[in-house]
This record gives C-alpha cells, structure tokens and sequence, in this order.
C-alpha cells in the first residue's frame, strides 16, 4: 500500500473511531439526562455552527476527494506523520477513558445538568475539559497525518474558541452550581492540559 494511501486511510479511520466512541456515549447520556441544544443561547448556537462547519467541509474534502485539499498540502517529514499516527492510535483509548468517567454527565451544550455530579477523578483529576482537549489534539493530529496546514490552522482558531468562549461559559455554569467545590478543583488542574507544577 502506497504511504499516502496508508495515511488517507488512517485519518478516515481515526476519525471515524473517535465520532463513533464519541456518539456512542453521548446516546447514552441522552437517555438519562439531556439538555437539548435549543436550550442554549441562538447566539451560541450560530457560534458553534460558523466553527464548526468548515472544518467538517474540509474534513469530507480529504477523505473523500483529496484533490480538493492539495492547495492547503504542508511538506512534513515522514517521522512526524508517522508520529502523527501513534497518537492518533492513543487517542481513542483516552476518548473512552474521558467518557467513561463522565458518564450521564455529558452534555452538548455549555450548560449544567441539573443532577450534574461533579467529576474529579479520571483524566479529570488532572484536566477540566479533556473531551475538548481530545478535540483539539484529534484536529492536530489529523493535520499532521494529512500533512495540512488548514488543520493545523483550525486546531489553532478552535483553542482560541474553546479557551475564550466555551470554558468560561461552561465554568460560569458550574461555579454557580458547585460554587467554592469548583473553585478548588481549578486551582489544581489545568483546562484543557495538565498544570505543569
């Protein structure tokens, strides 16, 4: 098998992995507990589709036709890809270790669930958001696999969205709801990685 066919398959695949972990334990939390997207602000959720849909466009572009995405192409050396690769193989694992954890807890809003459990323990133990920091590194290594500048481009714009926007709201949420518990549990993890002290 050819090396960019081996990488055009691994980031479908990778994708495809992470969607699926990903819908299979957000499905399960709906059952329990939901809080419909509408119940979020019209401005968030406009927000949220103006973010996301580019980078779904160009998602769909490189799996489905590559041809389209050779304009955005980023010479990388091959070890940096294949590095790309091994993380991409971690990632799932950390995906269904971050869900586990948070069970019914999850939401798809920046809102709070109202028998919300305040989870410490897991990857949470040392970050406060680690679905989206699994996000954010997913977009980072699909560009290193695909070699695309554009991706790397988009890990850069969602962590400006996700560090200036969404956490700050979704914190604001669960001050309120878990008050000075919350508040300590920020001054020993980090938001989206792990403090460094």
């Amino acid at each position: 098998m050819e090396t960019e066919t081996v990488f055009r398959v691994s980031f479908a695949g990778l994708l495809l992995v992470s969607l699926t972990i990903s819908g299979f334990y957000r499905r399960r939390a709906r059952e329990t507990n939901m809080i419909a997207r509408s119940d979020e602000s019209k401005k968030m959720q406009l927000t949220r589709l103006l973010v996301t849909l580019p980078v779904l466009l160009a998602l769909i572009a490189t799996i489905v036709r590559p041809s389209l995405m050779t304009w955005s192409l980023l010479p990388m050396p091959l070890g940096l890809r294949y590095a790309g690769l091994v993380v991409g193989l971690a990632l799932p694992v950390f995906l269904i270790w971050t869900f586990r954890t948070i069970g019914s807890n999850v939401s798809e809003t920046v809102l709070t669930k109202t028998n919300h459990e305040l989870i410490s323990s897991g990857p949470y133990r040392w970050i406060r958001h680690p679905i989206y920091s699994s996000g954010l590194v997913l977009i980072v290594t699909l560009g290193v696999i695909s070699s695309s500048w554009l991706f790397l481009v988009f890990a850069l714009g969602a962590t400006i969205f996700v560090i200036s926007v969404i956490v700050p709201r979704e914190e604001a949420n669960l001050v309120q709801q878990f008050g000075d518990q919350y508040e300590q549990l920020k001054t020993k993890t980090g938001a989206l990685f792990p403090r460094l002290k």
